[in-house]
Parts: structure tokens; C-alpha cells; sequence
């Protein structure tokens, strides 16, 4: 009974891992992206995994495998990653669409490391927005017209 009841808990995660894998490479395919394939588990990331090198060298070996393209595909363990290589796209996004890029990706705890962790490219939309509101919101209020006289 334990030796069947493991193997299909083994199996059933076996199976899930490959499906999970194989999502990844289906979404780089439908999106027409170019991608290296990794690891199944690991992804592109195996080595920076095993403490061989820095994730940065990682994804420069896949930000250099393709030179033409705009953006390449990277597989960080299990999920799809985008870079993006064009300048003009990265301009678009940081600059004139950067409201519809929100819930980066957490690379420091802002409890740890206030200045990176809080800055704005890596802020959660609730934290964005509650940072925002707290910020401007005395400003904006309009029962104290006398402190807008300087402004205006």
C-alpha cells in the first residue's frame, strides 16, 4: 500500500513538473520568442542554481545568444521570462506605458534594503498606491487653498 501510494505521489509530481516545463516552452512558441530551452526544474538559471556563476551571467548568455532580436525568452526555474533588448521598447515601457507594468518582480525586501527595495520600479500596486496617495495626498486636499496661493 505505502510503495503504491508513493509511487503515484511521484509520479503525479513527475508528471506535473514536465507539464509546468513544457507550459514554459509553449508560451515562448505562442508568443513567437526566441528562448534557449533548459533544464526542466532549473530552467536557464542551473548554474547560478548550483553556485557555478551570478544569475546576471545567466541571463547575459541569453541576452547575447540571439543579437537580432528585440526580446528573448528565459526560462527562470519554471517561469517564462521576457528581456528585453530594444531600446526604443525599453523606453516605451519605463517611460510612457510604465503604469501597465506594475508587480515586479521583489528582488529586495524594502524592510532589508530600504532604498532599492522601496524605489518605485519595485513596488507592489498596493504599496505603489498607497505610497503615492500618502505623498501627494496633502497636496491635493482642498480645504487649505491658502497653502496653493505660492503655486498658483
Amino acid at each position: 500500500m505505502f510503495v503504491t501510494l508513493l509511487a503515484v505521489t511521484i509520479s503525479t509530481i513527475l508528471i506535473y513538473v514536465i507539464y509546468k516545463y513544457k507550459a514554459a516552452h509553449n508560451y515562448f512558441e505562442k508568443h513567437g520568442l526566441k528562448y534557449k530551452a533548459g533544464i526542466p526544474v532549473f530552467g536557464n538559471s542551473c548554474k547560478s542554481t548550483f553556485y557555478k556563476r551570478h544569475t546576471f551571467e545567466d541571463i547575459d548568455e541569453i541576452y547575447r545568444a540571439f543579437p537580432d532580436e528585440k526580446y528573448v525568452g528565459y526560462l527562470e526555474a519554471m517561469k517564462p521570462v521576457i528581456i528585453i533588448r530594444d531600446p526604443e521598447i525599453i523606453k516605451e515601457i519605463t517611460v510612457k506605458q510604465f503604469d501597465h507594468f506594475v508587480d515586479h518582480r521583489q528582488l529586495f525586501s524594502p524592510e532589508i534594503e530600504p532604498l532599492i527595495g522601496g524605489s518605485l520600479f519595485l513596488m507592489k500596486v498596493h504599496h505603489f498606491v498607497d505610497h503615492w496617495q500618502q505623498l501627494f495626498s496633502p497636496e491635493i486636499e482642498s480645504r487649505d487653498p491658502v497653502r496653493w496661493q505660492p503655486v498658483v
